[in-house]
């Protein structure tokens, strides 16, 4: 009944008030002039609380609701009046179709005209209700609104589907308007102080600390254990636009690296600040490691990094359909976090000897990581398989290893062996040499080449006897018969 009251407002007098119907062109011009005289000074007082809120900006409490509803009264209006033009004054088309059709148009410039009105308006609402949230701190209500804004500015209808309320010809006249650009300037600022805001929430929430001093560093994270209030902000804050860039440098440079690298003393508490905090700390020397015996053992490592995924997971929350606060992290981290886990301590970590190798849990541990890691949507298990490949080549790792390690210590007696001297032929003194060429001069060598001497003339005396005829009876075997011979 509410839609109707407008029809009934002007068309009864208009086409019904000579007793002629819907035949009177005159009649109906006549209503649309006093519609199109309603439009000029509603659009007039529209363009003043534009002009005032974003031209003059003069102080203006009065509400867009008012204008509004307003604009949808004349709205509804007018399509009634197209309406009647295209079923009952069909009559009246014949008689003056040139007429006719020039107030259809006129009728129709006039809804396009309220349509600009009703675009600027509601996004002069959005703008009063971003300010309500503001008030009441509502972040997540805030980012929807800005998001509101952004669709009606530029017509980003992916942003929000609702906001495909204006037509093209609506859109590019908006454009068009003095009070586009500074439209634009409002919803920038609104946007960056949101993200201001929500930043500078999330650092009272989430508090990264780096204390450095000549020779050691000590990194502290605490995180609120208001989970709540906690991700609502990072949802708010872990959206497209958001860059985590400097939070994911400041956990790869003083966390991750450290704890794969060097050795670190970890202090984890879940009662800091009279229990309204989570803490971790992380202590360790700064100056570069001299020997390999300073590297943190792997089993440590992996527990350290644990700590530090459990320290942060309280703001682990989703923040779309498919994608996790760790997984935008991840994207950042993952990549060198993985190869100097794998190059730096799990490698190293691989057993040397067959004692080691039977005893060691080295797949097992890194197989569970890898699995807390994809639990914690760091790693895509089917695209980052650093960790698998670990555990596949695991055999190849010992292996080499531990012929390595073979290597090593022949080469280690053979060095400690040639500082060893023995004399050599003590009974041929040099006037006896002198006289008999033949003979090897009294002298000193050391151990390793007389061992190899000795050897080889082993494996001389070995071949030698092995091809002559007693040698070869010999290999056959006292029982051996002639035709098997």
């Amino acid at each position: 009944m509410e839609e109707e009251a407008p029809r009934f407002n002007v068309l009864e007098e208009a086409f019904n008030g000579n007793g002629n119907g819907c035949a009177n062109v005159e009649a109906t011009q006549s209503a649309i002039l006093k519609v199109l005289t309603r439009v000029n000074r509603f659009q007039m007082r529209v363009r003043k609380h534009i002009e005032d809120n974003y031209t003059e900006f003069m102080p203006n409490n009065t509400s867009p609701d008012i204008f509004l509803e307003e604009s949808g009264s004349l709205n509804r209006e007018i399509h009634d009046m197209l309406e009647n033009l295209g079923s009952e004054g069909l009559d009246a088309l014949d008689e003056a179709n040139v007429k006719m059709a020039g107030n259809g148009r006129q009728l129709r410039e006039i809804l396009l005209g309220l349509g600009v009105s009703e675009h600027v308006l509601r996004i002069d609402e959005l703008f009063q209700c971003v300010e309500e949230a503001k008030a009441t701190k509502d972040y997540l209500v805030l980012l929807d609104l800005v998001g509101r804004l952004r669709a009606f500015i530029y017509g980003d209808d992916s942003v929000d589907g609702d906001a495909q309320v204006a037509t093209p010809e609506v859109r590019r006249i908006f454009k068009a308007l003095e009070c586009y650009e500074t439209i634009k300037v409002k919803y920038h600022v609104q946007a960056y102080m949101l993200q201001q805001s929500l930043q500078e929430r999330f650092d009272r929430l989430v508090q990264l600390q780096c204390k450095s001093f000549p020779t050691s560093r000590c990194v502290t994270l605490q995180v609120s254990r208001d989970q709540t209030q906690l991700q609502d902000i990072v949802q708010a804050l872990f959206q497209e636009p958001y860059n985590p860039a400097r939070l994911c440098e400041f956990l790869l440079d003083n966390c991750i690296e450290p704890v794969i690298m060097r050795p670190v003393m970890a202090d984890y508490s879940e009662e800091a600040d009279g229990g309204t905090y989570v803490r971790l700390s992380l202590s360790y020397a700064t100056k570069e490691p001299s020997s390999a015996q300073l590297r943190p053992n792997y089993k440590q490592v992996l527990e350290n990094l644990r700590l530090l995924l459990h320290t942060l997971a309280g703001i682990n929350c989703s923040v779309s359909r498919d994608q996790h606060v760790f997984g935008i992290i991840g994207d950042h981290v993952k990549d060198k976090m993985l190869k100097l886990l794998v190059d730096e301590c799990l490698i190293p970590a691989v057993p040397e000897s067959t004692e080691e190798y039977q005893t060691s849990t080295l797949c097992e541990d890194v197989a569970q990581l890898e699995q807390l890691l994809v639990d914690s949507f760091i790693i895509n298990p089917e695209q980052d398989r650093a960790l698998g490949q670990f555990v596949e080549k695991y055999e190849t790792y010992y292996r080499n290893r531990m012929y390595r390690r073979v290597l090593e210590t022949a080469r280690e007696i053979i060095q400690r062996d040639l500082q060893d001297m023995v004399l050599v032929a003590p009974n041929n003194h040099s006037a006896e040499v002198a006289n008999d060429p033949f003979l090897f001069p009294r002298c000193m060598i050391s151990k390793s080449a007389q061992v190899s001497r000795s050897l080889n003339e082993t494996i001389d005396y070995a071949l030698m006897d092995s091809f002559s005829p007693a040698g070869l009876c010999q290999t056959n075997g006292p029982h051996s018969s002639p035709a098997h011979g």
